[in-house]
């Protein structure tokens, strides 16, 4: 999707100038103004009306957060160098935090977000909904229900939306109590899948069960795990496994 008309608001001159020529250099992206506080990010938008917003947050004349109002319809991606911001980003429906210091790729993953919930025309979930993790220097905010399966891998726990993996610092026990009210429920020890994501089930001979989830992934529930996931599939689909 094109995003017709971008604005930055950031009063940090090297940050606003390397977003500005990151973003004129994505071919998605039209007419892209900066602003280096709110004063100035006000009087732009009285005539000028973006679809996205790059907006920081601890700004020299105000905070980021006095803008949202003005910037309803528009998508906000918050830029800040500040961790302790980003539970209040999500109350007011930003579809990014990136953390400072960011590259492009940051800028480009956060407009490829914008393009999906213009797309969907969905309200974009609750901050209840979401499920908040740091990967690579950027917090996201991922949507239970777009994720398939949970392993933990050495000091991680691999987060699986579609095709993409986050690496998260939360153990498996941590993520297993945080998902299970979206309908996770545990295959084994080291592994939790949604269970609107499973597709088809196969009884194992070693008393476990082969599960397929809706991205192609075959997971095997093990033997002291199999009652419990059987009961919570019978639950869902009132299927007798």
């Amino acid at each position: 999707m094109k995003h017709d008309r971008v604005l930055i608001v950031e009063d940090e001159v090297h940050s606003r100038d390397q977003l500005e020529l990151w973003l004129n250099e994505i071919p998605d992206v039209g007419d892209v103004r900066s602003a280096s506080g709110l004063v100035e990010a006000r009087s732009i938008l009285e005539t000028f009306d973006p679809s996205i917003v790059f907006l920081d947050i601890e700004l020299g004349d105000g905070n980021g957060f006095d803008l949202i109002s003005s910037v309803s319809q528009a998508a906000i991606v918050f830029t800040t160098a500040y961790e302790i911001y980003a539970v209040r980003a999500f109350r007011v429906n930003a579809i990014d935090y990136i953390l400072k210091p960011f590259d492009k790729s940051d800028v480009e993953k956060a407009l490829g977000r914008a393009s999906e919930r213009f797309r969907s025309k969905t309200p974009a979930a609750t901050i209840q909904e979401f499920l908040t993790l740091k990967h690579n220097g950027v917090m996201y905010f991922l949507d239970p229900r777009e994720i398939s399966l949970v392993r933990s891998e050495d000091y991680y726990s691999a987060v699986h939306v579609g095709k993409r993996q986050f690496l998260t610092r939360k153990s498996i026990s941590e993520l297993t109590d945080q998902l299970h009210r979206f309908g996770f429920e545990r295959v084994h020890r080291s592994t939790i899948i949604n269970l609107a994501m499973v597709t088809a089930v196969q009884s194992l001979p070693s008393g476990g069960l082969e599960v397929e989830l809706a991205n192609g992934s075959n997971v095997t529930v093990s033997r002291s795990y199999t009652h419990k996931v059987k009961a919570a599939i019978a639950e869902r689909s009132s299927v007798q496994l």
